[in-house]
């Protein structure tokens, strides 16, 4: 990950291969993982598995190793340090009544005040509205005496800085401030004993040194009056990250924890029920009675292309069709056949696979530049800076109602949905969305009046996968040729092939300045993520640093076989004749079913439409009913897929096509008022007993929020 590798190097391999980001260690750790064809996550951001309830134990452990007095630590994973700081602001706003609190930030070193502010800006940051960076540890007193300051992040670099950081979390708590400690990589994975505060901090931030700078992580754990905003069912899902759940890098960040620290405890999971409860105490309560109520949680022991084999009761191994692929990020499904061959026992390594991959990019997508990074999110908040420093000028952004791009703050300010965002303001500003179907003069007006200068557009829109019309792009692309708008495109969910062409946009013969690109190039192993862009646009020192930052040879070399996999052939076109075909299929299911409107989509993208004039749907809103859909289908047509959405990987067959349309056909025929009402009777029942009637009673109070 990062220039500095602090991993003992024996020999000459292992040198050169630290150079380049990967030790022989860890490549022969994700030699043994791939072999055992596990699954390396199913549900974006919330899975149940082993490794996220024994990670969560661990570091509720290191958390209390840092603290005289113990306490309960809840933890959520993310893809860096990064995104980890960003979940800290997070939850110490959503801990904060009536909105536009600041935070503040103590480092010595402008870590974060980097990432937030790479291209050093004078007005207002995109990435990081409201937070105030201090270096000198008396004038960070002053601003929390004076309640200048609602949340307290102390980064600290050394030993020696551990006296100021006691001092301000001592101020903190005289303040009743919600307080954090971060620690610089290198300082954080040195053997010694952590030193204990008193008090201390409500928030602890984890970096990528606990997997030796090897692969992309970070985490953040919360003590329970932190925890507190999110500990119900409708904030439980409220903070996210894509590849947060991934059980590679989870797996690997245990066995570097306990080489570190061989003194800390093993779990005690024998059977799946009690990493179930591991999860529950450790990660995310209401999140694992919501999926044991809805028996979301399966029991994954083998996962190979779109073929799940889940261990039920009794013992029993079912076979079930994985149609999620954690929401497209699996090409050609689990465990493809080539990753060990092709990349792991090749020297790819150290044939620059970095710029390989920035030269496949560049044939692809016509922009010759990129800049690895860890997730989708953080590529949009990459966007959205370079952007700012091409035009020279503040940023004015137009994007589309319906849009969703992420959950970092960045990314969030550029998304539509108000339930994803209003506990988390100030977000930035100058963003303004309009509703793409209004035509292309309200968007031409408001274009003018605002002085908008850059447009955010997801061609195939969030959760609801409408399109955006030709018309509108037109205009947009008339716009950009005349130098009035620079265009970026979030092609997360849509690259790689997904919809037929590498990106939806050469459909509308769109030629983009920014791409953004993640999902597409995975194969559900690794957290990768890239901004596309013109060799023109940045000239900037911090432009190299950026790259460099999250640069990591595997995840390049994964992505690079991936489009060499995706590029030899006729994709394309078996994309396109797949997608018709399903589609047909399943329209004509659907068509005997009164729960479902209509097929929408493009390519192996694909959205179930629920009638929301059909009770109970017209109560439960479409959102509650895809939850409770996802549930009713693999619990009774082994068919796996998340909020209606179908995203199975590329290279589905005719044996997965009709297995798919059978299952849903015997299902959906079944699926009565009746048996829905039932089925949803249990499901609160059990939620009633775990949780009890007043987690219940909260979440059906905010019921119409989060129909909105």
């Amino acid at each position: 990950m990062h220039d500095t590798q602090s991993t003992q190097i024996n020999t000459l391999k292992d040198r050169e291969l630290a150079t380049k980001g990967i030790s022989s260690d860890f490549i022969e750790f994700f030699r043994r993982y791939h072999l055992s064809e596990k699954p390396s996550f199913l549900i974006p951001t919330k899975s149940i598995t082993f490794e996220t309830a024994t990670a969560g134990l661990l570091f509720h452990e290191l958390s209390n190793r840092q603290l005289t007095n113990p306490q309960s630590f809840k933890t959520f994973f993310a893809s860096s340090q990064y995104e980890a700081f960003f979940g800290t602001v997070k939850i110490m706003r959503a801990n904060m009544k009536g909105g536009g609190k600041v935070i503040g930030v103590f480092e010595t070193c402008d870590h974060y005040a980097f990432l937030s502010n790479p291209f050093e800006t004078e007005e207002p940051s995109i990435l990081a509205p409201g937070i105030l960076f201090f270096q000198d540890p008396e004038m960070i007193k002053k601003a929390l005496s004076n309640g200048v300051i609602h949340g307290l992040i102390v980064h600290i670099r050394s030993e020696e800085e551990y006296r100021i950081a006691q001092e301000l979390f001592e101020a903190a708590c005289a303040t009743n401030v919600l307080s954090a400690l971060s620690k610089d990589s290198e300082f954080e994975n040195s053997s010694m004993v952590f030193q204990k505060f008193n008090p201390g901090p409500d928030i602890i931030i984890y970096s990528e040194s606990f997997t030796n700078w090897q692969i992309p992580f970070g985490c953040f754990s919360m003590n329970e009056r932190a925890f507190e905003p999110w500990n119900n069912f409708t904030n439980c899902l409220t903070h996210s990250s894509t590849y947060s759940g991934n059980m590679i890098t989870l797996s690997y960040a245990i066995q570097c924890i306990y080489q570190k620290f061989p003194d800390l405890p093993y779990p005690k999971y024998p059977t799946f029920k009690d990493v179930v409860l591991g999860f529950h105490k450790y990660v995310n309560p209401k999140v694992a009675i919501l999926y044991q109520a809805f028996n979301l949680a399966p029991n994954v022991v083998r996962a190979k292309g779109a073929w799940l084999e889940v261990k039920r009761k009794k013992n029993s191994i079912e076979r079930i069709l994985d149609c999620l692929g954690n929401s497209g990020c699996g090409s050609r499904g689990h465990n493809p056949e080539d990753l060990i061959d092709n990349v792991i026992n090749t020297p790819l390594f150290l044939d620059n696979p970095v710029d390989q991959l920035q030269e496949q990019l560049h044939k692809l997508t016509g922009l010759s530049q990129f800049c690895m990074t860890t997730s989708g999110a953080r590529a949009v908040d990459l966007a959205l800076v370079m952007a700012r420093q091409q035009l020279g000028k503040p940023l004015r952004v137009i994007s589309f109602t319906n849009n969703y791009s992420g959950k970092t703050l960045g990314a969030l300010s550029v998304t539509f949905y108000e339930g994803y965002k209003n506990q988390f303001y100030p977000l930035y500003s100058e963003v303004h969305f309009v509703d793409p179907r209004s035509g292309t003069d309200k968007v031409t007006q408001l274009i003018e009046e605002k002085g908008i200068n850059f447009a955010w557009i997801e061609l195939l829109q969030g959760d609801s996968l409408d399109k955006i019309s030709s018309e509108l792009v037109d205009c947009l692309k008339d716009l950009q040729l005349k130098g009035k708008i620079l265009i970026g495109i979030d092609e997360i969910l849509t690259g790689g092939f997904r919809t037929g062409s590498f990106l939806l946009s050469e459909q509308f013969d769109l030629k983009p300045d920014f791409v953004t690109l993640s999902k597409a190039l995975t194969d559900i192993s690794f957290p990768f993520a890239c901004v596309c862009y013109t060799e023109k646009l940045i000239d900037h020192p911090s432009l190299e640093a950026l790259k460099k930052m999250d640069s990591n040879s595997l995840g390049a070399a994964i992505a690079l076989n991936v489009l060499k996999g995706s590029t030899n052939g006729d994709l394309t076109e078996r994309v396109k004749k797949r997608s018709s075909e399903l589609k047909l299929e399943l329209e004509r299911v659907c068509k005997k079913s009164k729960w479902i409107r209509s097929v929408k989509g493009e390519g192996l993208l694909l959205f179930i439409e629920p009638n929301e004039e059909v009770f109970p749907i017209s109560i439960l809103g479409k959102d509650l009913f895809g939850f409770f859909l996802s549930s009713y289908l693999i619990n009774y047509s082994n068919v796996f897929l998340f909020n209606c959405r179908l995203t199975p990987p590329l290279n589905f067959g005719d044996e997965e096509s009709q297995f798919l349309i059978n299952q849903l056909d015997k299902s959906l025929s079944k699926l009565t008022t009746l048996r829905l009402l039932r089925f949803l009777g249990v499901s609160i029942f059990m939620i009633l007993i775990k949780a009890g009637k007043d987690n219940v009673a909260y979440a059906w109070k905010n019921l119409k929020k989060l129909k909105k």
